[in-house]
């Protein structure tokens, strides 16, 4: 089997050359389940060495920017991301460790070279570096909430803006949205790494004042006064905000039903990211209606999201040839599922490596409640499956989707290949002390049906029988 994208991503990434690369989906994976073009322009730029993503690490001490390396891959339309440039440029203490791969195991080892001699006798000097990194990020953190405040009053505005006026140009609007959303997604990334010090945030609106709390508390008795409110006050969101191709509720209030009973944080931080969010989706709605408008006008209609943000604004000829093409590829690209990792060494391999110790032992990162629960194991990929019977067992599923929170009140715990400790659905789920893995490892050695053990503290899983 073979994936586009691959081949690609080598040529752009020399700087490691010779060892074994690694591209692993991870929490920020499933920010958009398919990278279609309309979304590339987005992603591209928040993850390159020059966005929000590394520039936020390095502002606090915590990493330095790539430069040389690329850390987003397109692979078959998914998103990847390469361990080796984390793992060299996010700092952590210790000693560097490398990767290898045979029999198609995978293991980190530590490389005895002259790098980590030296780095062993740094790690007093280091480790104070960090602890001071640690403890300025505080002062840090807390001016960009402030800074915060002006940035939300301001993505109201500009989409309030465009709801009252319209398309007036695609052009300079689609700009201006994209860079707006960029933006936003910068203090998303402050607002994470405060969660994970648990930075104690000043009080601010920019977390006091939740939209997601908002929007979670209009009654849903009166279905016509619910779909009435989120359309007008909420018209902006959908279901996956960061995906421009998805309708909003301004267009099809209907499908904000999906998102009856959804949960909101209590911690300050999660409620900034939060309002981080909601920021961003006025941004990209407004992206999407220059899309749709630049659709009608040439004629495109929806196969206009298979155009990236660029070429609305550079127009060129034979744009529908463009877009048709690349549809036919997405169709192709998206009919078959990817591993959680794939390796190269020498040669991609994407058939799905057993990663850590070779011991294939079910195992991810406790994010939960610190507790063990025990039940039958049920898989749910897709919203259909909400409908299966869940009480008191044990939800896997590919990605941590924040639509899974509407089941946290009858299942016993929940196991995600993706996510990470700061997604939304791990944060309600500490607050609710319900056990929740993230980045599991190997849970396709279980199957439906199976009685498992779930240890929220290790974030070991273990088959009973």
């Amino acid at each position: 089997m073979t994936a586009r994208g691959l081949d690609e991503f080598l040529q752009q990434s020399p700087l490691f050359a010779g060892e074994v690369i690694v591209l692993e989906k991870t929490e920020n994976s499933e920010l958009a389940q398919v990278l279609l073009p309309c979304n590339t322009g987005f992603f591209e730029r928040v993850f390159s060495v020059t966005g929000p993503y590394w520039s936020t690490y390095a502002e606090l001490g915590f990493g330095e920017i790539p430069f040389g390396a690329k850390y987003l891959a397109a692979v078959d339309e998914r998103m990847y991301f390469c361990k080796n440039v984390e793992k060299r440029f996010l700092f952590s203490l210790g000693l560097a460790k490398k990767f290898s791969y045979k029999n198609s195991v995978l293991k980190e080892t530590v490389d005895f070279s002259l790098d980590n001699f030296f780095l062993l006798l740094s790690f007093p000097f280091n480790f104070a570096k960090q602890a001071a990194s640690v403890a300025l990020a505080s002062i840090r953190i807390n001016e960009e909430l402030e800074k915060f405040e002006k940035f939300f009053w301001k993505a109201r505005e500009f989409w309030e803006t465009q709801k009252k006026h319209g398309i007036e140009n695609h052009e300079t609007l689609a700009k201006q949205a994209l860079l707006g959303a960029v933006a936003a997604m910068r203090f998303s990334f402050y607002a994470s790494i405060a969660y994970s010090l648990k930075t104690k945030l000043r009080n601010s609106n920019a977390w006091k004042e939740c939209d997601l709390e908002i929007m979670s508390k209009i009654p849903v008795e009166n279905e016509e006064y619910f779909l009435e409110k989120m359309q007008n006050d909420f018209g902006f969101y959908s279901k996956n905000p960061y995906d421009v191709s998805i309708p909003r509720f301004s267009e099809n209030p209907r499908i904000a039903l999906d998102l009856k009973g959804t949960k909101f944080p209590k911690n300050p931080a999660a409620r900034w990211r939060e309002n981080s969010k909601f920021a961003c989706a006025r941004y990209l709605a407004v992206l999407r209606n220059c899309f749709i408008d630049f659709g009608k006008k040439t004629g495109l209609g929806e196969k206009v999201f298979f155009l990236t943000p660029s070429e609305l604004v550079f127009m060129q000829n034979d744009l529908e040839k463009i877009a048709l093409q690349r549809e036919k590829e997405s169709n192709a690209n998206t009919n078959h599922d990817l591993p959680k990792a794939i390796v190269f060494d020498g040669k991609w391999d994407i058939d799905a490596p057993v990663l850590e110790n070779g011991k294939k032992e079910i195992l991810g990162l406790p994010a939960g409640g610190q507790r063990v629960a025990v039940g039958e194991a049920v898989f749910v990929e897709k919203e259909k499956d909400y409908s299966k019977d869940l009480a008191g067992k044990i939800v896997f599923s590919k990605t941590l989707s924040p639509n899974l929170c509407v089941l946290f009140d009858k299942i016993a715990g929940i196991v995600s290949e993706g996510g990470g400790r700061t997604a939304h659905a791990a944060i309600v789920a500490l607050e609710q002390g319900l056990p929740c893995i993230v980045q599991a490892k190997n849970i396709g050695l279980l199957k439906e049906g199976d009685s498992v053990r779930v240890d929220g503290v290790t974030g070991k899983i273990e088959k009973i029988r």
